[in-house]
């Protein structure tokens, strides 16, 4: 720890819109990502009410990447 990590503002916290309720939460629970067709990968966030209803969907380490083909026994 230095003198610069003690006296900086404090992180900017991250804050993003429940895909169940639509509400801004300051404690938001990654539930699946999403591949946008330009190839980008979006996380979607809930609430931490919301979060325990919604069915988990690939994470962005679950997604195949484009050019990767995907084995016929995970079909």
């Amino acid at each position: 720890m230095n003198l610069a990590a003690l006296t900086s503002s404090p992180p900017q916290s991250l804050s993003a819109a429940c895909q169940r309720c639509t509400r801004d939460t300051d404690a938001p629970v990654p539930v699946r990502s999403a591949q946008a067709s330009c190839g980008r990968t979006r996380t979607l966030y809930a609430c931490p009410d919301c979060a325990p209803h919604l069915t988990p969907g690939p994470h962005r380490d679950e997604i195949p990447h484009r050019g990767t083909r995907i084995p016929t026994s995970a079909l």
